[in-house]
């Protein structure tokens, strides 16, 4: 009867419980401190491209009322933008990030914009919205 050698494994290194423990506890710290600075920033990328929309969308309205001949009021009141054409009333947009204040905007047939900026409300910030340029360059 022959004895096969066996080469015993080397023990293969691992990391301990305190070690995993200490290192998941600095990234849960890291999180803490980074996570509420990309929450914040995504809520800006979005209330800027809420901007955007809201103004493409008065430029639409703007080139609908050159189009049918006839003025169009815009109502801006809390989060929604109603249109009102020849007096009727309709709701049309909501908005999830933009406040207004109860303001007006309105339309002439000529395709103008009067009055040229609105103010909005972004997480309890006053903001001015230029109406009549394409990018979204607003101030405080």
């Amino acid at each position: 009867m022959t004895v096969k050698n066996f080469r015993l494994l080397p023990q293969s290194e691992g990391f301990t419980l305190v070690e995993l423990l200490i290192v998941m506890s600095i990234v849960g710290t890291l999180l803490s401190l980074v996570g509420p600075l990309a929450i914040d920033s995504l809520s800006k990328a979005q209330a800027r491209s809420e901007i955007l929309t809201l103004k493409n969308w008065i430029n639409f309205q703007s080139q609908r009322a050159f189009i049918a001949g006839s003025d169009i009021e815009l109502n801006l009141v809390g989060k929604a933008a109603e249109i009102s054409i020849n007096g009727i009333t309709q709701p049309s947009r909501e908005f999830d990030y933009l406040f207004f204040q109860p303001q007006a905007v309105r339309l002439t047939k000529h395709g103008f914009i009067e009055p040229d900026t609105i103010k909005a409300t972004i997480v309890d910030k006053e903001i001015t919205i230029d109406l009549n340029t394409r990018n979204e360059s607003e101030t405080q």
